[in-house]
């Protein structure tokens, strides 16, 4: 859809257009989501809602979370990686543009050491 603004996720599957006088909250009732998912998925919103544009559209579905998963990655994470033969924590982190110590924070299971990076396995990235 379009227009759209800054910084919803990639796997971004339902669109919401916003109305004049809508609300983040509105729009998240009535999308059945709750309004820090919301807000997670549309950040250009705000946390006080200032940034909702009307006749734009609002994200509010998201493709499923792809698996395998090494599991404890947080549950509004919006784009993934699939772990191929050769890669490191820190080469997958400089390809994906997020620092190395967010891609362990989002990845806790890998470890602090990146010993438990799984080939075949899913990590978040975004």
């Amino acid at each position: 859809p379009g227009p759209v603004q800054a910084g919803q996720p990639s796997n971004c599957n339902k669109w919401t257009l916003v109305n004049s006088g809508d609300t983040c909250y509105s729009i998240a009732t009535a999308n059945g989501i709750s309004l820090s998912t919301f807000l997670a998925w549309n950040p250009a919103a705000g946390s006080d809602c200032s940034g909702l544009w009307s006749g734009y559209y609002a994200c509010t579905g998201t493709g499923p979370t792809p698996s395998p998963t090494q599991g404890g990655s947080p549950s509004r994470c919006n784009k993934w990686y699939l772990v191929a033969s050769g890669d490191t924590c820190a080469g997958i982190a400089s390809s994906q543009g997020i620092s190395l110590a967010n891609f362990y924070a989002w990845n806790p299971a890998v470890g602090s050491t990146c010993a438990s990076l799984w080939l075949g396995y899913y990590v978040c990235v975004g």
